[in-house]
């Protein structure tokens, strides 16, 4: 039937449907925009609820709680740090020992005694020559690890073929101190 109908009257009925399709958009843009407004009209509205009367922001208090929170993990940590940075692991100290031996010299027995801030060592070393002993005292006391070193005379104990020479040695830890 639409083909029956004369040409001005079908360009009309296309126009009508167009602004009518028009209309349905600037509805739902207008729909659109509405609610953008009342979106940011809402959320200005809560920022300015966190203000006090002379435009300052105001702090509440899950913020104070969480500071506080914050604050107390931060001292923790400084003081874990602290006892953390004066602890010296038994491997370092051995290994620091071990560096300072001369040749000639075998480390026998080591016992770490105490756990204050200055534990004491004690450990015996067998070497081949008392003069390679004599080296070994010089040796202990440069190094910064320990402190109040002293050590025994040699003595020839003859129990051990390789190495017949004996010394008893005894320090302080400086705990702390970096290897």
């Amino acid at each position: 039937m639409i083909n029956l109908l004369p040409t001005q009257t079908k360009i009309q009925l296309k126009a009508a449907h167009i602004n009518s399709r028009l209309v349905q958009y600037l509805g739902f843009l207008g729909i659109g925009g509405v609610f953008l407004l009342i979106a940011v009209m809402v959320s200005y509205a809560i920022v300015n609820s966190n203000k006090s009367p002379d435009g300052s922001q105001v702090t509440t208090s899950s913020y104070n709680t969480a500071r506080q929170q914050l604050d107390a993990i931060n001292s923790n940590i400084n003081t874990a740090k602290t006892i953390l940075d004066q602890q010296i692991s038994y491997s370092d100290l051995i290994t620091t020992l071990a560096g300072a031996m001369p040749s000639g010299t075998i480390l026998d027995r080591v016992v770490v005694a105490g756990n204050q801030p200055s534990a004491t060592i004690s450990f015996t070393v067998k070497g081949r020559t008392a003069e390679s002993l004599a080296a070994l005292q010089n040796n202990m006391i440069k190094l910064s690890i320990l402190s109040n070193y002293s050590q025994s005379t040699p003595s020839g104990s003859g129990g051990s073929t390789g190495y017949p020479v004996t010394v008893t040695a005894t320090a302080n830890v400086n705990r702390g101190v970096s290897l």
